[in-house]
């Protein structure tokens, strides 16, 4: 199970320290070292105060909404920076929430300006790489969270560097950042990037899921491209194309390859997401899929067909009920997705509504006949898939 970042953590009482400090009662003679030792330790505890006072995290929210970012506000930001430094180097999960709430604040302000973004990304970028590179779990997780609030160039391109990392919490945590990045730019916020700045992160998502092996990371893989499917904004057009292209690719990559059970939640988020891109596409305002994207698409409803065969035959009468149903769900899903991409390409496909054959129990055969079919028709013009595509290794 993915370990999630803490949030609260219970710290030391001012009480439980003072109680300690008063029972010592009895004056102690000092010797010469003693003196000298305890003037060090003096020196240092000012000197660590001061380093703490100046590292304090403030930023005015009323900033975050601003075009102008004032030379107060900078100075406010590069003190943000450097306590955000002080706190993932320390590891102390409490001074590192105490800083990222303090960052986080103005970002949640709504219409945050770009300029803002951009003061604010500039600054903590190498804070933010290194917390990455070499902090604790909590460092991580964080830094990771707050990239993917800042939504600007920098930060985008830290999470998507954290999408191959050998921890699975982290590469759920990169993509979950990256979901709430594109997030911010279908809001009504002028985003801080432009498409170019987003390509490569695509393609880094798509490639992440298509040897994903983490069932947790690879949901939080979809959910970031389906975010992305879901920018509204004319500009990212390209953008929002690109994450349905290569949440169809990945998904249909990586199912197709052979996965188990714990992928089914997986797949399921993944055909909900492209039935409904495919279902805005029929109507006003909706995106144009070109005949490339539909044949990937009807590609993937036949490898979430064939999943789902591979687990009935594999279960065979021992096929839980829960999971029995949640396959139906996919399974409603891909051929629905299928059936209307045929349409649109000029394939007239019937529907076997599959979804209530396997539904019911005890007509699996009938079931399995029907995905085999539909996999037939894929292999066939216009779509001429490769039939080996859908000869899965049943795991």
């Amino acid at each position: 199970m993915l370990k999630q970042p803490r949030f609260t953590q219970p710290m030391q009482s001012h009480n439980d320290f003072n109680s300690r400090s008063r029972s010592f009662r009895r004056p102690v003679a000092w010797s010469g070292v003693a003196r000298l030792a305890l003037g060090v330790a003096v020196a240092l505890g000012v000197i660590a105060g001061s380093a703490e006072a100046r590292a304090q995290c403030s930023i005015p929210t009323a900033a975050a909404t601003s075009v102008q970012v004032t030379p107060a506000t900078q100075d406010a930001i590069r003190n943000c920076a450097e306590a955000a430094r002080a706190a993932f180097s320390g590891g102390d999960f409490a001074q590192i929430k105490r800083v990222r709430d303090a960052l986080l604040a103005p970002l949640r302000q709504a219409r945050v300006t770009a300029q803002f973004r951009f003061s604010l990304d500039e600054a903590l970028a190498p804070v933010l790489r290194e917390a990455v590179r070499t902090g604790n779990e909590d460092a991580v997780l964080n830094a990771l969270r707050i990239a993917g609030e800042l939504a600007a160039v920098n930060s985008v391109e830290i999470l998507g560097g954290a999408l191959s990392n050998e921890q699975p919490a982290v590469r759920f945590m990169a993509a979950s950042g990256l979901e709430r990045a594109f997030q911010h730019i279908g809001s009504d916020a002028p985003p801080a990037l432009l498409p170019l700045n987003l390509l490569p992160v695509v393609r880094s998502l798509s490639e992440r899921l298509a040897v994903e092996t983490d069932s947790k990371a690879a949901e939080g893989l979809v959910l970031a491209l389906d975010a992305g499917a879901r920018i509204g904004t004319q500009n990212f057009d390209a953008t929002a194309l690109a994450c349905v292209e290569a949440l169809a690719g990945g998904v249909g990559d990586r199912v197709s390859k052979g996965v188990g059970a714990e992928f089914n939640l997986v797949l399921l988020r993944a055909t909900d997401a492209i039935a409904s891109v495919v279902t805005r596409a029929g109507g006003a305002g909706g995106m144009r899929l070109d005949e490339r994207t539909r044949t990937l698409i009807a590609r993937f409803s036949g490898d979430a067909l064939t999943h789902a065969a591979c687990r009935v035959q594999k279960a065979g009468a021992s096929l839980e009920s829960d999971e029995r149903q949640l396959l139906a769900d996919i399974v409603g899903r891909a051929e629905n997705t299928y059936l209307l991409v045929g349409k649109q390409l000029g394939q007239e496909g019937r529907g076997q509504s599959l979804q209530q054959t396997l539904q019911q129990g005890g007509r699996d055969t009938v079931f399995l006949a029907g995905v085999l079919d539909i996999t037939g028709r894929l292999s066939r013009p216009p779509f001429a898939i490769d039939a080996a595509r859908f000869k899965h290794a049943c795991k």
